[in-house]
């Protein structure tokens, strides 16, 4: 190659040089924006996170403090009216807080929580028999939509993480049946199952 053929090279490289530098400057722009818009969608997420658990803490307090049905079941509200109208207040404070934390609290498990104590006024006229039924109905029910909160809510996993993370041993006579209750409750809704 003579000289002359090397300086024609020349303009070429500098516009190789000069494209990949604009190629470089455009690409690192855009990991920046993709960098900055993810630092501020995490921080976004324990904001919402955080008001999330305190909506879903009031949502699983007042699951906790609502008596109406052991009222019910017990027979201490039996009347038709106070039975009713105790019903009725606490399928409000249901309806009330849904619309209060409906923000943070997903509609569905809301929605679970203000049709459970739904029906619960014509327990009292009910057959002994309907009214086991209808009592065992209600407790899983119970159950599920505090499962649900747990789970909704992310305190479930977080519980789990904590778990594994330190690996508590708990024992006592109390605790140790509760356990083999559980694997019990367990084989049998697996048997269910098949």
């Amino acid at each position: 190659m003579t000289s002359d053929q090397w300086f024609a090279l020349i303009p070429l490289a500098t516009l190789f040089t000069a494209v990949s530098g604009i190629i470089s400057v455009l690409v690192s722009a855009l990991i920046a924006e993709f960098i900055r818009r993810r630092n501020r969608a995490d921080a976004y997420a324990s904001i919402v996170f955080t008001k999330r658990v305190e909506a879903y803490e009031k949502f699983y307090n007042l699951m906790s403090q609502q008596v109406v049905s052991i009222q019910v079941f017990s027979g201490e509200l039996s009347e038709p009216a106070e039975v009713k109208e105790a019903v009725n207040a606490a399928v409000y404070d249901f309806v009330n807080f849904s619309s209060n934390h409906g923000f943070f609290v997903n509609d569905d498990i809301a929605m679970a929580a203000v049709a459970l104590n739904m029906g619960l006024e014509d327990y009292p006229s009910m057959s002994e028999a309907d009214k086991k039924t209808y009592q065992d109905r209600y407790y899983e029910n119970r159950k599920n939509l505090l499962h649900m909160i747990k789970q909704d809510s992310g305190i479930a996993k977080i519980n789990q993480i904590f778990k594994a993370a330190y690996d508590p041993k708990y024992h006592s006579e109390f605790i140790d049946m509760l356990n083999e209750k559980r694997a019990e409750y367990r084989q049998a809704e697996q048997a269910k199952l098949h």
